[in-house]
């Protein structure tokens, strides 16, 4: 449904993003990027707020393409204790 939609149209920006900085030359002296945690699951829990499949809310979906290399790094390690 539109969820489905919003995180696949957010996962191909985050893509072309990240080649557009490696086309003009941005992040050669920075951290790669981790992919995305999204498993195309794209559900969220009435319960906790978080996608069942990548367990983040919907404003962590929505700021994934903006974060930096090193804060994508941070929220992926706080995903992990998610259950």
């Amino acid at each position: 449904g539109c969820l489905f939609l919003l995180c696949y149209t957010l996962l191909v920006y985050d893509s072309w993003l990240l080649s557009a900085r490696g086309r003009l030359g941005h992040g050669t002296q920075t951290m790669k990027h981790p992919p995305s945690p999204c498993d195309r699951t794209c559900r969220i829990d009435p319960l906790t707020g978080w996608c069942l499949g990548c367990k983040r809310s919907l404003r962590e979906i929505a700021d994934w393409p903006m974060l930096s290399a090193q804060e994508k790094r941070e929220m992926l390690r706080g995903l992990a204790g998610r259950g």
